[in-house]
Formats: structure tokens, C-alpha cells, sequence
């Protein structure tokens, strides 16, 4: 199981969330959306591997930035020019112990972030692999401009549908050619 297979595992299970992986939401891809079923908060995670990925990448990235561009609305184009786009009431970084560890670097882009950073560790033994996660910098609820719960949840849900039904197809086809 991958890193983000056993974060998906985690939040629903763990923290009763509806999530899941590369979910288009207000035009841009969350590695995971993850929604609060009770609270009706909208969480987005990133994940990250290496400090380069971390702080230059996230530089050039323009999602919760000024722009000018073109994002995809009901099915439509939509010129969105020069304001904020409405962002999640959390957004948290997941990246590895070692990498939060080694680099004086990457703890103070996270320090300086409107974010909350949660590491991951991983345990082999035998034929046992698993992952662990710890919160290592809370993030702060974000009040103002923000997603709607609505439209995430819609997002949310399409993308499960899809993701299920690519499932249940290939299983069609494994019992069709068999």
C-alpha cells in the first residue's frame, strides 16, 4: 500500500471523512480532498517528497494565489482574473519524518505557511508495512473566502463514482474474458 492509499485509509476510518485521491475541485487537483461529514469543513492535503518539491515548487504554484486564468466550472471555461480563489478551511502538508528532520530549510517554509504539516514514518516488518502519522504544526481554520462544503462534497462524490465504476468495469472485463 502507498502513502496515499493508507492516508485515504486513515481518514476515513480513522476520522470518518469522506476522501479521496486526485479530486478536481474549484479547477485544481487536491492530491486529497477530504471533507468533515459533522463539522462540514473541507481539508486539503499535498504531499510532498523532497524539500525541492516543497519550496520551489510550491513558489511557481499560483492555486490559492492572484491569477488570471482559465478554470473549468460545470463543464464550462471560466476566465477567473486577478482575485483569490476560495480555498479549503484547512490545508496540511504531508511529508516524511526524515525530510521534516533534515531540513532547517523546509521547517521554516512551513513555519512561514498558511498551513499545517502532518509527517509520515513508514514500519516493516515481515510482511507487515504500514504507515504512521503525527500533526506537527496545526493549521488555523480559515473563515474568509472559502470553499463551499456543496460544491467540494459534489467533487468529492464524482470522483468516487468514477473511481468505482473504473473498478466495477475492469472487474466486467475480467469476468468477460475469462
Amino acid at each position: 500500500m502507498n502513502i496515499v492509499q493508507s492516508f485515504l485509509k486513515y481518514l476515513r476510518i480513522k476520522r470518518n471523512f469522506y476522501a479521496c485521491d486526485e479530486v478536481m475541485n474549484y479547477g485544481c487537483i487536491a492530491d486529497i480532498l477530504a471533507v468533515d461529514k459533522k463539522k462540514k469543513r473541507i481539508y486539503e492535503f499535498e504531499f510532498k517528497s523532497s524539500s525541492s518539491d516543497l519550496i520551489h515548487a510550491e513558489k511557481k504554484k499560483t492555486k490559492y494565489q492572484p491569477s488570471a486564468r482559465i478554470v473549468w466550472r460545470n463543464n464550462k471555461p471560466m476566465r477567473v482574473g486577478c482575485d483569490f480563489e476560495p480555498s479549503p478551511n484547512y490545508f496540511y502538508y504531508v511529508i516524511p519524518q526524515e525530510l521534516y528532520d533534515s531540513s532547517e530549510s523546509v521547517r521554516n517554509h512551513i513555519e512561514n505557511e498558511n498551513c499545517g504539516c502532518i509527517v509520515y514514518w513508514e514500519f516493516h516488518y515481515k510482511d507487515v508495512h504500514r504507515f504512521e502519522f503525527c500533526v506537527k504544526k496545526s493549521c488555523k481554520e480559515r473563515k474568509s473566502n472559502v470553499q463551499k462544503y456543496d460544491v467540494a462534497l459534489e467533487s468529492l462524490v464524482s470522483r468516487l463514482s468514477r473511481a468505482y465504476a473504473m473498478v466495477y468495469r475492469s472487474d466486467e472485463v475480467k469476468e468477460v474474458t475469462r
